[in-house]
């Protein structure tokens, strides 16, 4: 990896040194990739057996986002493994048919270089590998794949074949429902489902914070312990970053419910990160950025939040109804200002009955008829001349195309010149005396 910045040089080498190296790489040890997880200062470079590997698969991210996916799992000379997630263009090069193929009866030694170590929702680490990996297998011009296909002997297995869920099945795993509905969801029985909602963002909750120091090396949040910032996974930092946590609220319609947009989904959503908004804002009070969402009409997928919906502080301490993490925005819809604020179900039905009864106290309203036709005429008949030549300024007159123009002349080369030209035009519509 190389950082640039202003001071730079850049150098073009026009004679290729003859000691330029055809291969290069360090190799890291499996045992040593978990302390390296988050590390953004340098790519991580591995040597290890194919033990298994996926087909090149369309996979939805967290984020929402379709991508292409292959795994592939190495083992190395002590029996430890780790798993490979090649992404994008990466995935549909890998030659997953050759090689296992080749695997049934050969050992698959790869080299993989230009990777990063990743984990998600406390998963084991693994490595992912993007537009800058690469990989050298079986080669023997490379000393190390020599030394490791020495050091592991002729007893070979073959090559497992790993799954993928397909973004369709992903898809079909996911219920469509109402917010009436989701107002059921049980928020043990029903952690690990997945639902589908559209709804229009009703309010923010302005009584809690919109934002949290988040971990630079995970979602978690941290704290401050002397110099540095010590998330709940056990990173240690001497940074952290800001990131979105905005309780909103949505109805379709039929219900409201509770939504938290996190991270990500919140830059997505508002179109600024979160430390960009506390330049000028407080986490106390709610950014004009994040309250032009109101009123915002989208389709999303969501999960119910176990913690979220069983904890409930402040004034919704007693609101019983489940809470619900948005994982994907599929859509936009743009703005829906006609949409009501539903709260719920229970407290519409005597809002309705309280407002029978205090109309039926009320005195009569006095109704407004519409203008007719015949008002408009007396009221034009008594309307004086000079009134109805400054009524008629914007009117269409006989002389339209002599009608001063409000576009500068591209001749005029100064405001004088404009003057003139209007001056011009304008004599030009004035009737003969």
């Amino acid at each position: 990896m190389i950082r640039l910045h202003p001071k730079t040089v850049l150098e073009e080498v026009k004679y290729e040194p003859q000691d330029f190296p055809k291969y290069t790489f360090l190799l890291t040890p499996f045992t040593e990739l978990p302390k390296l997880e988050g590390n953004n200062e340098y790519f991580i470079d591995v040597i290890g057996r194919v033990t298994a590997l996926s087909d090149a698969t369309q996979f939805t991210t967290t984020n929402g986002d379709i991508r292409m996916k292959r795994l592939i799992h190495l083992m190395d000379l002590r029996g430890n493994k780790i798993e490979i997630s090649l992404w994008g263009p990466r995935a549909g090069e890998f030659l997953g048919d050759q090689i296992l193929q080749a695997g049934e009866k050969n050992h698959i030694i790869a080299i993989f270089v230009g990777t990063s170590v990743k984990s998600y929702g406390g998963s084991p680490p693994f490595l992912s590998g993007t537009a800058a990996c690469r990989w050298y297998i079986n080669l023997s011009e490379i000393h190390e794949i020599n030394a490791f296909y020495a050091s592991i002997g002729e007893q070979q297995q073959p090559i497992e074949k790993l799954y993928i869920q397909t973004t369709n099945e992903m898809q079909g795993k996911i219920e469509q429902k109402t917010l009436l509905q989701m107002k059921s969801v049980d928020p043990f029985d029903d952690v690990n489902k997945r639902f589908e909602c559209t709804m229009t963002i009703t309010r923010i909750a302005d009584n809690e914070p919109w934002c949290y120091q988040g971990c630079t090396k995970c979602t978690t949040s941290v704290k401050h312990e002397r110099n540095s910032y010590v998330c709940k996974n056990g990173h240690v930092s001497s940074q952290m970053i800001h990131r979105y946590k905005i309780s909103l609220y949505g109805t379709d319609g039929t219900y409201e419910l509770e939504f938290m947009v996190f991270d990500e989904r919140g830059t997505l959503l508002v179109g600024k990160t979160a430390d960009k908004l506390l330049i000028h804002n407080s986490k106390s009070e709610i950014p004009p950025e994040i309250g032009a969402i109101v009123g915002e009409k989208m389709t999303v997928v969501v999960k119910v939040s176990p913690g979220k919906s069983i904890n409930k502080k402040g004034p919704n301490r007693d609101n019983k109804d489940p809470t619900f993490d948005i994982l994907n925005i599929k859509k936009r819809h743009g703005k829906d200002l006609l949409s009501c604020t539903l709260k719920n179900e229970e407290a519409a039905a005597p809002l309705a009955t309280n407002a029978i009864s205090q109309l039926q106290k009320l005195p009569p309203l006095v109704p407004i008829q519409p203008k007719t036709q015949e008002t408009k005429v007396s009221q034009l008949e008594s309307t004086s001349p000079n009134d109805l030549q400054l009524m008629e300024i914007d009117q269409i007159s006989p002389f339209h195309d002599f009608s001063p123009s409000r576009k500068r002349d591209f001749n005029a080369t100064d405001d004088s010149d404009l003057k003139k030209h209007m001056t011009l035009n304008s004599s030009q519509c004035l009737p003969k005396e």
